[in-house]
């Protein structure tokens, strides 16, 4: 049970890794001229580059 659960939080953890990941860059896609000189928060980290994992 504990190894199943184990596997199931790495999936889980790689998941939604990636679609944090996705949504940035989406995000970092976005026209919005007020976020050149000052992006928020959310959009200052930069995409790492890696795969989903």
């Amino acid at each position: 049970m504990r190894g199943e659960l184990d596997g199931l939080a790495a999936i889980m953890d790689s998941h939604f890794g990636y679609e944090e990941r996705t949504i940035v860059e989406a995000l970092n896609a976005l026209e919005a001229p007020t976020w050149k000189n000052d992006p928020p928060v959310f959009l200052r980290t930069a995409p790492s580059g890696r795969g989903a994992g």
